[in-house]
């Protein structure tokens, strides 16, 4: 294929057919924004059905025409040249926007209460290979990552070591930051839920939102609550033991009157969404687990806690006495994080997030609860979770 694209453009002219071979080395280099638009206006390649393949053709010839053209001054396109410099230069001209795909890839975002270890690490990097090969392949990519920097575990944390929650939050934020300057992964922003220019307002509108929709309702509660994954556990996903099965440790009792979301209520939009891959999750046997999960039924999730009790989190919009939990806290990194409360053609752009790559003890917070919070909010659903294990060894 590329040798025929190379053999026709040749044509143009003699001299080409000597530098021919050179051409064929160097062809990738300034032409991703023209892939889709050059597919749009000519219809070439339509046969071809396969993404990737179309792309590299696309890029090769484009490159051609413009190494012919301006590099080696072979007039191919000298009556057409002017659009090209329109397209590229001027804003009222520019069409490249219009039928580029806009992809947001986002990891999760680690809690800040400790540094990074291995499993950061290898999430970065899978991130980092996606976001770099969307790039590559004339997609308009936003790598999104941050810090989830809330909750009583955080809090818990900074008065052991004796320092103030912000001090110690920010020695591990300077800490991801370095691995991923170590890591060469190429995030394009790095969200801190701490922020209150950037998420605190995205996070207090869509609990505005999600209360105005009638979702968000008060009550009290009693539970086991579990510090380390800071989330209300249902005895059987205790272990045999009656601990956490991640972090080993048994839950607390705790009994609270809390905010609660009605996630029952989207429990049949959710299986719909998952099983006809609208959301799709891979590797397919975590798709199952969700799957296996939702036909259990479930439960509305406590969306709060007590201010007195947690004193380190977003405020409730109208309730001082509760702070936000972790659900529409941290999950709403996703949105922060490309401007939805403060950057209204940013957030536009690459909404809705593309993909997600989580590890799988938190599959079930993105796929059912974070799903639900958009569903309720009247938002897209996010594309593809890529959800992946744990580093079990080194």
């Amino acid at each position: 294929m590329v040798e025929y694209f190379c053999q026709n453009f040749c044509k143009a002219s003699a001299d080409c057919e000597k530098k021919r071979d050179k051409l064929a080395s160097d062809v990738f280099h300034g032409v991703t924004p023209f892939c889709d638009w050059f597919v749009f206006w000519f219809g070439i390649l339509s046969p071809i059905n396969n993404e990737w393949r179309r792309v590299i053709v696309i890029k090769f010839t484009i490159s051609q025409v413009f190494r012919i053209h301006f590099l080696y001054k072979i007039p191919i396109f000298r009556h057409f040249q002017w659009i090209f410099w329109k397209i590229m230069y001027n804003p009222f001209f520019s069409l490249l926007s219009i039928f580029m795909q806009h992809r947001l890839i986002a990891t999760s975002i680690p809690y800040m209460n400790a540094g990074p270890h291995m499993g950061h690490a290898m999430e970065f990097i899978i991130a980092d290979i996606l976001a770099r090969y969307n790039r590559s392949s004339g997609n308009d990519t936003f790598f999104l990552t941050g810090a989830d920097e809330h909750g009583s575990k955080i809090y818990n944390k900074a008065q052991e070591l004796e320092k103030e929650t912000l001090e110690m939050l920010d020695e591990n934020v300077e800490l991801f930051n370095t691995l991923h300057t170590a890591l060469h992964t190429t995030p394009d922003e790095f969200i801190r839920t701490t922020d209150q220019v950037r998420h605190w307002p995205t996070a207090q509108a869509i609990w505005r939102k999600l209360e105005t929709k009638g979702d968000i309702y008060k009550k009290k509660y009693s539970g086991l609550y579990c510090e380390g994954c800071e989330v209300f556990m249902p005895e059987k996903d205790l272990d045999s033991e009656g601990n956490c099965p991640i972090h080993h440790k048994k839950p607390l009792l705790l009994e609270e009157e809390n905010y609660f979301f009605r996630l029952s209520k989207y429990e049949e939009q959710l299986k719909k969404i998952i099983s006809n891959d609208t959301v799709k999750i891979v590797p397919e046997f975590r798709k199952n687990e969700i799957l296996s999960f939702l036909s259990e039924g479930l439960n509305d999730v406590s969306f709060s806690r007590s201010a007195d009790k947690m004193p380190w989190g977003i405020p409730v919009p109208g309730d001082e006495t509760q702070v936000m939990y972790v659900w529409c806290d941290a999950l709403t990194n996703y949105l922060s994080g490309i401007g939805y409360s403060f950057d209204q053609e940013k957030f536009n752009r690459y909404y809705p997030t593309y993909l997600h790559v989580i590890g799988k003890d938190i599959s079930r917070f993105h796929a059912i609860i974070y799903m639900a919070m958009l569903l309720s909010a009247d938002m897209e659903t996010s594309k593809n979770i890529l959800v992946h294990g744990f580093v079990t060894s080194a």
